[in-house]
């Protein structure tokens, strides 16, 4: 997770500024990570697309908070393990075959990525124990998104403070 260097600062500056400042960053922040998604979204395969989804909001502490990167949608597509087949059955979501795919599986997970389980022992039906190689086109995009985020943030503000804040 990134933190802005300097939120808090501009935070105190727009708390001396007309009432609707707080609701300019806000708005602001959406707009960073709306653009963050977006270029995320041009980085990676067309599949995973959907995946990529902006939240954001006010915690209980009255700061302002968004976050953009890959979200389970809980849609379970493509090829099916047996097991799984069938009315009832849930299967595999898409956003585990996009993490799987994008950090690797078993013998060959990535190594610079920090797993928060262990490879579980062989199992009866596990077709190899070799996995599938990392792809890393996530981590290959965040940057492109960072950026995308501070463009439009730093945009949005401009905009929104000249045609808000000035006419006062």
């Amino acid at each position: 997770m990134e933190r802005i260097e300097g939120l808090t600062d501009t935070l105190k500056f727009f708390d001396a500024q007309p009432a609707n400042a707080k609701r300019l960053v806000n708005k602001a922040m959406k707009d960073g990570a709306k653009a963050g998604a977006k270029a995320i979204r041009r980085e990676i395969p067309t599949r995973w697309r959907k995946l990529i989804r902006t939240s954001g909001g006010v915690d209980a502490r009255s700061e302002i908070w968004s976050r953009f990167g890959a979200y389970n949608n809980r849609v379970a597509q493509g090829h099916q393990p047996k097991q799984y087949e069938g009315r009832d059955a849930q299967g595999i979501t898409d956003w585990f075959k996009f993490y799987w795919l994008n950090y690797g599986t078993l013998a060959r997970r990535d190594q610079s990525h920090n797993f928060t389980r262990k490879v579980r022992p062989k199992v009866p039906t596990r077709r190899n124990n070799i996995g599938v190689a990392p792809r890393n086109w996530f981590d290959r995009a965040v940057p492109a998104g960072k950026q995308g985020f501070k463009d439009a943030f730093e945009a949005s503000v401009q905009r929104n403070y000249r045609n808000e804040l000035l006419k006062r």
